[in-house]
């Protein structure tokens, strides 16, 4: 069992006697842990100034809706224990709260059953609802060619969530407002069972498969069951032979661990953190649980191992100008800032990338002591060549999704064509920032004496060739930290046929280019 439980005292599910909290010391017996959604406001925490209060017990009353439906059905099951993060963790205490968030794996793993309170925005929602009157099956009467009487039943279509079928492309936030929380994904992903309580049924989930009670997961394929393709990918307790069909295991063997990582985080980073501080401490369960297949050095919510290719991340949607929150990891980290993103399409397409930069050290400086939780500081060191350029970023048109920007080298633009041609169908270089960087000129164009005269000064970093496309990340160098800092990634097309005309970057140009240790903060 966890370090503390919630002893319900009884297994009656009419009892409304106080519940305790107590420490297990290494106890073993069956235990429920719950998964809900804090709101805005959690009124009952265990603090150090009520950790002694809730041992002796917490009354009924004071219980908010969802802990008391959970404690209700953990009793219908006839388990005694139950374990609920606000309640069986000291929030004020630092050093309690980084114990136990490393210990997320073996909390969830363990659980006999994980109840999820998957249609509730808050504590307060409750487990129980009612189903809407147009999920509830009606009678109608028919009569067939033969003139026979029937009585069938129809409802509407059930909604489910995300990955249970292409056909379902988006997220219902009003339907299950708990899939949209940070941390569920690795509370979902290490239970080895979760029972979802739906706003109009029952779900369920576990290593073996899905189930609801309209049965409508009973017909979805493997493939789109993003609980059951975990397991099967990290082979928790589920051998090669128990995965039906060849198709299945063809593609699960063309599954990297690097490549699902990188798929774990590019969904996690669309979910939502009420402290951005926990993006790391939400992750590391996963984390863990990765490590125990790929035995690395992790960092920052990379791999060393899987360095340089893990850099290659793009924001999904770059934030506006706004005053930057507290530090929480390095600029090459995707967990820089709390935005969705995603890894460049052609890491799906190469076998063997060609590199051309070395990592000599990847390391961080966890603050607590989860190795794996919060950082107070990360560096790269490596070994590329750099070719100073001129960044040139426009003056955002009104509702711009994404900031426009140019490299100038030597007075040439490096990703606009001389003039108009038919191959204006494919620039020659994309670039890409990570967040929207102060303009240096407001017009766009190969006339703006601005720009090579307010551009700012920065370098491009070779890092690898991918499928057609040579990518590098932008980078300037921070005087103040005596470190290089990202600022996007760029890739220019392999044998671009404008390359003639343009100022490509001359990586073997040595009076241009050079090679040089650097370190990336």
């Amino acid at each position: 069992m966890p370090d503390r439980v919630l002893d319900l005292c009884t297994i009656n599910i009419e009892s409304r006697a106080p519940i305790k909290l107590v420490e297990t010391k290494n106890k073993e017996a069956k235990f429920v842990c719950l998964s809900y959604r804090w709101g805005e406001i959690q009124n009952l925490t265990t603090t150090t100034a009520t950790f002694k209060d809730h041992k002796d017990g917490i009354q009924w009353d004071k219980l908010p809706q969802t802990f008391q439906d959970a404690i209700a059905f953990t009793r219908r099951l006839r388990i005694r224990y139950l374990w609920i993060d606000s309640l069986c963790i000291v929030q004020d205490d630092k050093k309690d709260w980084e114990q136990q968030a490393s210990k997320m794996p073996s909390i969830y793993e363990n659980s006999y059953v994980t109840l999820a309170a998957t249609a509730s925005d808050s504590s307060a929602g409750g487990c129980f609802h009612k189903a809407d009157p147009k999920y509830t099956a009606r009678e109608l009467k028919v009569v067939d060619r033969d003139g026979q009487k029937h009585k069938i039943l129809v409802r509407q279509h059930l909604p489910h969530w995300l990955n249970a079928d292409p056909r379902y492309p988006e997220l219902s936030h009003q339907e299950y407002p708990i899939l949209e929380r940070g941390w569920i994904l690795q509370e979902r992903f290490l239970a080895p069972r979760v029972l979802h309580f739906g706003r109009h049924e029952l779900m369920w989930e576990c290593m073996e498969g899905a189930a609801c009670e309209c049965s409508f997961l009973d017909q979805v394929q493997d493939e789109h069951l993003d609980k059951l393709l975990h397991h099967r990918n990290m082979a928790l307790k589920l051998k090669e032979d128990s995965i039906k069909g060849q198709a299945a295991r063809q593609a699960l063997h063309k599954t990297s661990a690097a490549q699902r990582w990188r798929a774990m985080v590019t969904r996690y980073s669309r979910l939502s953190l009420t402290k951005e501080m926990d993006i790391f401490p939400a992750l590391s369960g996963l984390a863990k649980q990765m490590n125990r297949e790929i035995k690395d050095t992790y960092v920052a919510g990379l791999w060393k191992k899987n360095l340089p290719i893990d850099l290659f991340w793009e924001v999904s949607l770059p934030q506006k100008n706004e005053r930057p929150g507290p530090w929480k990891a390095p600029t090459w980290s995707c967990a820089h800032r709390k935005v969705p993103v995603h890894w460049v399409d052609d890491l799906a397409n190469v076998c063997e990338p060609e590199l051309h930069l070395e990592v000599l050290d990847a390391k961080q400086v966890p603050v607590g002591e989860n190795d794996m939780g919060e950082i107070s500081s990360a560096c790269l060191v490596v070994n590329t060549r750099l070719c100073p350029v001129t960044l040139v970023v426009y003056t955002p048109e009104r509702d711009a999704r994404h900031p426009s920007a140019d490299l100038k080298m030597g007075g040439a633009y490096l990703n606009t064509l001389p003039e108009p041609s038919a191959m204006l169908y494919s620039l020659p270089m994309e670039i890409k920032l990570d967040s929207f960087l102060p303009p240096t000129t407001q017009y766009k164009g190969r006339d703006d004496t601005q720009a090579e005269k307010f551009g700012r000064e920065v370098f491009c970093m070779r890092v690898a060739t991918l499928s057609s496309k040579k990518y590098s990340l932008i980078i300037w160098f921070n005087r103040e930290k005596n470190a290089y800092e990202r600022l996007g990634i760029t890739a220019q097309y392999v044998g671009f046929s404008g390359e003639r005309h343009m100022g490509r970057i001359p990586w073997y140009d040595h009076k241009k280019c050079f090679s040089r240790n650097i370190r990336l903060v």
